[in-house]
C-alpha cells in the first residue's frame, strides 16, 4: 500500500536507516557537484533539480528542498528564455541547513559522509569527459574569443583533488591578469602615468584591497575579487537589480542597499573606477570604438587574453607538458619555470605579466 505524504514541515528522514542516510548523502553531493552556492543564485529547471535531489512531491525531495535551498526567483514564462522554454527558477544554497544536515550524518560511524559526498562530486565531474581526461587532451568551445570547457566550472573546493587524481597537479595563474593587461594597453595608447596610479596601486596591493572589501561587506575574498574584476570590465555600482554586482550581494534588499552604498562611497574604489573608465576611454579613442559598451570591452580584453594564452600553450607544447587551460591560468602535468614563462610571454606578445604558482591544499579526506 502506498504510504501517504507527510504534511509539509512534519517529515524528517529516518537517519537510523542506512539506505536513507546514503540517499541523503548522495543528494547533498549532487547539490555541491551542480555548483549550488550560498553566495550566488543558480538557475535550474524543475526537472533537472528533481534528478539531483528527488521530486518535490516525494517526502525526501521536498525535505531536501526546504532544508538546503533558498528560492530567489520563480519560473518566468518567456520566449526569450533558453531554447524558448522560459527562465528557470533560481536558488541559493541554504548554508546553515546544508551544514546541519551533513553534521547529522556524521553521527553515524558506518557512513563517512564527507567521503561519500566528495567521491560522488568528483565522479560526476569526470563522467562526461572520460576520453578527454584519459588522453589529457581537451576539446574547448570558442565563444566570443574565449575558450570554454565544462571542467572549468568545477567548484574551487574540489579542483585540487580532481586535478591531482587526473595527473594535472600543478596550478598556475597570471597575477591580476585583467588589470595588468588593461593598464598596459592604456599605457601603449598614451594614458598619462599620473592617471594610472590607482590601477597600479590595486595591482600591487590586490590582496589587501580584496580583504578589506570582504571584511566590510561580510563576503568571501573570492566574491570581493569578482566585484573588482567586474569593475575592470565596466560594471556599474547601482542600487537596482539591473546591476549584476547588486544582485549578487547577500541579504535582503535593505542589506544589499547598505553594502552597495558602502561600495559607492569608498574613496579607494571610486579612484580605481575613475582610472579604469579613463583607461578604457583612451583605448576606445585610439581604436575608434565605443568602449562604454560592455561587449566592446570584453572583446578587446578577450582578444588580448587569448594572445597571451596562445603563447602559453606554445610554451607548454615545447616543454612536452600536458595541460588544461582556464582563461588566465592553466594546470599542468609538470612544474614550470615561472620566470622563464613570463619572459617567453613578453617576447612573444609584448605583455609584461607575472606567472604565479598557486599553492593548493586539498580538502581533508575523512
Amino acid at each position: 500500500m502506498k504510504q501517504p505524504k507527510a504534511p509539509f514541515g512534519a517529515y524528517e528522514p529516518n537517519l537510523s536507516n542506512k539506505k536513507v542516510r546514503r540517499a541523503v548523502a548522495e543528494k547533498l553531493a549532487n547539490l555541491e557537484a551542480a555548483g549550488f552556492s550560498a553566495d550566488k543564485p543558480k538557475q535550474i529547471y524543475a526537472d533537472r533539480l528533481s534528478e539531483l535531489i528527488g521530486q518535490s512531491n516525494h517526502d525526501l525531495g521536498r525535505y531536501i528542498r526546504s532544508t538546503c535551498l533558498i528560492q530567489t526567483r520563480g519560473y518566468k514564462k518567456s520566449a526569450e528564455g533558453p531554447n524558448g522554454a522560459g527562465f528557470p527558477i533560481s536558488y541559493k544554497l541554504n548554508a546553515i541547513g546544508f551544514r546541519l544536515l551533513k553534521d547529522k550524518l556524521k553521527d553515524f560511524d558506518d557512513l563517512k559522509v564527507e567521503a561519500v559526498v566528495a567521491d560522488k562530486r568528483l565522479a560526476t565531474y569526470a563522467k562526461r569527459h572520460v576520453d578527454e581526461l584519459s588522453a589529457l587532451t581537451f576539446n574547448y568551445t570558442d565563444k566570443n574569443g574565449r575558450l570554454w570547457h565544462g571542467l572549468q566550472n568545477i567548484p574551487r573546493a574540489d579542483k585540487v583533488a580532481f586535478w591531482r587524481h587526473h595527473n594535472l597537479p600543478f596550478n598556475y595563474d597570471i597575477s591580476a591578469c585583467a588589470p595588468t593587461i588593461l593598464i598596459q594597453l592604456a599605457h601603449n595608447v598614451g594614458m598619462l602615468e599620473l592617471l594610472q596610479g590607482p590601477i597600479h596601486a590595486y595591482i600591487n596591493n590586490k590582496d589587501s584591497m580584496r580583504a578589506r572589501i570582504a571584511e566590510e561587506l561580510g563576503i568571501s575574498r573570492q566574491h570581493a575579487k569578482q566585484i573588482l574584476n567586474s569593475l575592470f570590465n565596466g560594471a556599474r555600482l547601482a542600487k537596482n537589480n539591473f546591476c549584476a554586482i547588486y544582485r549578487d550581494l547577500p541579504g535582503p534588499p535593505v542589506d544589499k542597499n547598505r553594502r552597495m552604498e558602502w561600495l559607492q562611497s569608498d574613496v579607494e574604489i571610486s579612484l580605481l573606477k575613475t582610472a579604469i573608465d579613463h583607461a578604457w576611454w583612451k583605448i576606445g579613442r585610439k581604436l575608434d570604438v565605443n568602449t562604454k559598451k560592455g561587449a566592446v570591452r570584453w572583446n578587446i580584453y578577450f582578444t588580448a587574453e587569448r594572445t597571451v594564452l596562445n603563447s602559453i600553450v606554445r610554451y607548454l607544447d615545447e616543454k612536452g607538458l600536458q595541460f588544461f587551460t582556464e582563461h588566465d591560468g592553466f594546470r599542468s602535468s609538470g612544474e614550470v619555470d615561472t620566470d622563464e614563462l613570463s619572459g617567453w610571454i613578453k617576447d612573444k606578445t609584448g605583455y609584461d605579466l607575472q606567472i604565479e604558482r598557486e599553492e593548493e591544499t586539498p580538502l581533508e579526506q575523512h
